[in-house]
């Protein structure tokens, strides 16, 4: 290092620590670039978990109008409510099957009788 000249000891001095800068400059930006990838596949698993509960709601919902209705045949609002939560409830299921990608999915999806089909057919009387 004696043998060194003052310009070459000077650009030593500086382009080590500039090294590292750019180097820890590039780790972070894939590091963050993976954090937005990982941020986004949360949010679409969020979404899932919203929808699948929304879809166990609209079913806990419907079985409480049935019974209602059943116990007191007179209480009309039970069965327009089981309607109106069935239209909800396919419409749930809209959203379920856009959240859905691959074929043993949809398969699985498939066997659930109305799932697939749009809202206006899930009224009562068709």
């Amino acid at each position: 290092m004696r043998k060194l000249s003052l310009q070459m000891k000077l650009a030593v001095a500086f382009g080590i620590p500039l090294l590292i800068l750019v180097v820890l400059g590039a780790l972070t930006y894939t590091s963050l670039k993976k954090v937005g990838e990982l941020s986004a596949d949360v949010a679409g698993n969020n979404r899932s978990v919203a929808v699948m509960r929304n879809i166990e709601s609209r079913i806990n919902d419907q079985k409480a109008d049935v019974s209602g209705f059943l116990v007191d045949r007179s209480r009309q609002e039970k069965i327009e409510r089981y309607a109106n939560n069935n239209r909800l409830l396919a419409d749930s299921f809209a959203d379920l099957t856009t959240l859905v990608h691959t074929e043993k999915a949809k398969a699985i999806l498939a066997q659930i009788p109305g799932a697939t089909k749009p809202a206006a057919s899930a009224r009562p009387g068709r």
